[in-house]
C-alpha cells in the first residue's frame, strides 16, 4: 500500500502545473472601444509562454443583441483549424464585465512557447461591443477585426492564462550584453535600457534560463590580470535577478592581452586559446593567479555563484551578499569553453591558412612552449 501510494505521488508531481498570465490588457477610456458587425468577430494576436491555454476573459461592454459568445485560439498567421476553444458562453446579466471562458484544448493539438497564435472572439447572430487600449500596452502583438481600422498599437481588452508544466526548462540564447563595438573599453556596446527590456521580454515568455557570456572576459578585464571592471556586469545580474530569470555562463572569448593567437600581419586575436591554459589550476590552497582563464572563471564565481560555495566560503556569492533585497537567482550553471583549434579564425582567412604546412598552430604558440609565437 505504501509503495503505491508513492507512485501516486511521484505520478502527481510529473504532471504538475502552475497556472502563467500570458495576457492582459485592461480597459481605461470609454472611446477607446467599438463594435463588430453582426456576425463580426474582434481578435488578438500573442506569444504563448505555456504548454496549454486555460482561460480566456475578454472584457464586453454594453449588452447588445445575441446570446451567447464563442472563443477560438489559431495558430498565426497561417492556422485555419482551432487548436483550443469555448463556444457557447451565455451572455452575461448586465454589461461592462469580465466574460470568462474556460477553454478546451482540441485531440492531438498542443500549443508550443514562443510560438505566435491568435485568439477569435465571435457573437453567432449577434454584436460584440469591444474595448481596447491604443498605447501598445502589449508588444508582443496587436488586436485585429472588429470594425474600422486598426493600428500595430492596437490591443484588445482581453486576459489570457494557460498551463506549463513544471520542471520544464524554457531556454535561450540571446544577445543581451554581446559586445559588438569594440571601441567601448568598460561596458558592452548595447546600453544597459536595451538589456534590462529584453530580460523582461523574456520573462514575460516564460523563459527561464538565458545563457550569457559570449565575449565578456575582454570587458572585464580590458587591460591585463589585475584589474577588474564589474560594475556594468552588476547592473546586468540586478535586471536577470528583477525578472526571475536565471542566466547559464558560457566563458568563451579571449582579451587580446591573453590570446595566444596572431594574424599573419601581427594582430592578436580575440577568440583564441588563452595563454598559460596548461599551468596548474590551484597554487596551493588558492588559485593559481597565472592561469588567467582560470582566474578569470574563479573570480566570476566568486561574485555570482552561490553563496559559500569552494575555496571561498562566506566571501563566494559576494554580488548575492551586496544586495540582499534581490531575489538571490546566482549561477548555477557554467560552461567552460576555452577556445578549440580552429575558433579564432574567421572565415576571410580560414582558407588562406591552409596554404601553409601545419594551418593554425603555425601562427599559434604550442601551449607547452613559452614561445610566443610559433614560426
Amino acid at each position: 500500500m505504501r509503495r503505491r501510494i508513492v507512485c501516486i505521488l511521484a505520478t502527481a508531481v510529473a504532471v504538475a502545473f502552475c497556472f502563467l498570465k500570458s495576457y492582459e490588457v485592461q480597459p481605461t477610456h470609454y472611446p477607446w472601444s467599438g463594435w463588430t458587425s453582426t456576425n463580426g468577430y474582434v481578435a488578438q494576436t500573442f506569444i504563448a509562454n505555456f504548454d496549454s491555454a486555460a482561460e480566456v476573459w475578454c472584457f464586453v461592454g454594453d449588452r447588445g443583441n445575441g446570446s451567447s459568445y464563442n472563443v477560438d485560439i489559431y495558430d498565426y498567421p497561417d492556422g485555419s483549424g482551432w487548436i483550443a476553444r469555448k463556444h457557447d458562453v451565455p451572455s452575461p446579466a448586465m454589461g461592462y464585465v469580465w466574460l470568462k471562458f474556460e477553454l478546451e484544448t482540441q485531440t492531438g493539438q498542443k500549443f508550443v512557447r514562443g510560438k505566435e497564435y491568435k485568439v477569435v472572439v465571435t457573437r453567432p447572430e449577434g454584436q460584440i461591443n469591444w474595448f481596447r487600449d491604443t498605447t501598445n500596452q502589449y508588444s508582443y502583438g496587436h488586436m485585429e477585426g472588429g470594425g474600422g481600422s486598426r493600428t500595430p498599437k492596437d490591443d484588445l481588452c482581453m486576459k489570457l492564462f494557460g498551463k506549463a508544466r513544471v520542471g520544464t526548462e524554457f531556454a535561450t540564447h540571446s544577445n543581451v550584453a554581446w559586445s559588438d563595438d569594440p571601441a567601448y573599453e568598460t561596458i558592452p556596446y548595447t546600453p544597459s535600457w536595451c538589456w534590462d527590456s529584453c530580460i523582461r521580454r523574456e520573462s514575460e515568455l516564460g523563459i527561464e534560463y538565458d545563457k550569457i557570456g559570449y565575449g565578456f572576459w575582454p570587458i572585464i578585464q580590458r587591460t591585463g590580470n589585475t584589474r577588474w571592471v564589474w560594475g556594468w556586469l552588476d547592473t546586468l545580474m540586478m535586471s536577470f535577478a528583477t525578472h526571475r530569470v536565471r542566466p547559464i555562463m558560457s566563458f568563451r572569448g579571449t582579451p587580446e592581452w591573453a590570446t595566444c593567437a596572431h594574424s599573419r600581419g601581427g594582430q592578436p586575436l580575440g577568440c583564441a586559446i588563452p595563454i598559460n591554459l596548461w599551468k596548474p589550476v590551484r597554487d596551493g590552497d588558492s588559485i593559481n593567479d597565472d592561469n588567467y582563464y582560470a582566474k578569470y572563471i574563479y573570480e566570476f564565481v566568486r561574485r555570482y555563484g552561490p553563496k559559500g560555495s569552494a575555496y571561498n566560503g562566506d566571501s563566494s556569492g559576494v554580488f548575492w551578499w551586496r544586495h540582499q533585497s534581490l531575489d538571490t537567482l546566482y549561477i548555477r550553471l557554467f560552461e567552460g569553453f576555452p577556445e578549440t583549434p580552429y575558433s579564432g579564425l574567421h572565415a576571410p582567412w580560414r582558407d588562406s591558412f591552409t596554404e601553409y604546412p601545419g594551418g593554425y598552430w603555425r601562427l599559434v604558440p604550442d601551449p607547452f612552449s613559452s614561445d610566443s609565437v610559433r614560426s
